[in-house]
């Protein structure tokens, strides 16, 4: 993982289209959380840090983020440094960490 992070990749599978029907800059917000999980983490970074990643505005983003966290794919688990701190879910799995 840590040198996914400095590499600054992550994977979008299929089953994020196919299963959950996401689209675009939301399918790759969820994945960069879901690769962070996945890899017994939590993703804690800035909004605009996301948005950097995802290529979108920090408005946008916040909206993506409220879209997973409403659709039960995200769930905020706390805060660090004033930051919030999310979990990805893969519905019918419960925490993309027990995937392993």
């Amino acid at each position: 993982m840590e040198e996914d992070k400095v590499k600054g990749y992550y994977y979008i599978y299929k089953w994020m289209f196919d299963e959950l029907g996401l689209r675009c800059r939301t399918v790759h917000a969820y994945a960069v959380i879901y690769n962070y999980t996945r890899n017994g983490l939590t993703w804690h970074g800035s909004c605009r840090e996301l948005a950097e990643r995802i290529g979108s505005t920090r408005c946008w983003t916040n909206r993506i983020l409220a879209d997973l966290e409403r659709r039960g794919l995200i769930k905020r688990v706390g805060k660090r440094r004033g930051i919030p701190e999310y979990i990805a879910i893969r519905p019918g799995e419960g925490c993309a960490e027990t995937e392993r």
